[in-house]
């Protein structure tokens, strides 16, 4: 099964959105590959110029990105890569802050003498809590994934690898690197009081 497929068939359906562009990125790889062949560069060693990694895209006379041209470009693809992990980012720790502060107001409801039935209803949001933190550790994975899979095309099929870079960028995102230990303690406290 191709990636792209996995990807899709595993996504947790109300975060779907939030995920890599898996797709949009491998349409601007076949773009470029193109590209690429139909300036009779056959292979990536075949090529003289690299594309920088920090050279800004083309402009129009006014200084505004050319719109007009349908042909994407190496920046274009670096600048989504970017986008894409700010995004998974942003939404990584939009939801642990969901998550910690739904756990720390049960564990604080729980301080009190409460009836069973309160109980029943807290454990249950313990629980969308578990499964909440569960999904987003799978978000997080096939994310990551994502991003190696995409690269290692990209380098496979153009001539200016940029793999090694963006690799060594995406392990000091804060959604590779986290540590969530704190939840999983918040979590266990709280499932204990109950």
């Amino acid at each position: 099964m191709k990636f792209g497929q996995y990807l899709h068939d595993n996504k947790y359906p109300e975060w779907a959105d939030q995920y890599l562009d898996y797709d949009a990125l491998k349409k601007i790889i076949k773009s470029l590959e193109q590209a690429t062949y139909n300036a009779g560069v056959k292979s990536p060693s075949d090529r003289a110029e690299k594309v920088s990694l920090t050279k800004s895209q083309p402009t129009n006379a006014k200084g505004v990105p050319d719109k007009a041209t349908t042909v994407k470009t190496q920046e274009q693809f670096y600048a989504m890569l970017e986008s894409e992990m700010r995004k998974i980012d942003d939404f990584t720790k939009k939801m642990v802050v969901h998550i910690t502060s739904t756990l720390s107001k049960i564990e604080k409801e729980l301080q009190k003498n409460l009836k069973d039935k309160r109980k029943e209803h807290l454990q249950a949001e313990v629980d969308v809590a578990a499964k909440q933190f569960l999904h987003l550790e799978k978000f997080v994975n096939l994310n990551f994934t994502g991003f190696h899979k995409i690269l290692k095309k990209h380098d496979k099929r153009l001539p200016n690898p940029c793999k090694s870079f963006y690799i060594s960028r995406l392990h000091e995102q804060g959604w590779v690197k986290g540590d969530h230990s704190a939840v999983i303690v918040l979590m266990s406290a709280v499932y204990s009081a109950l």
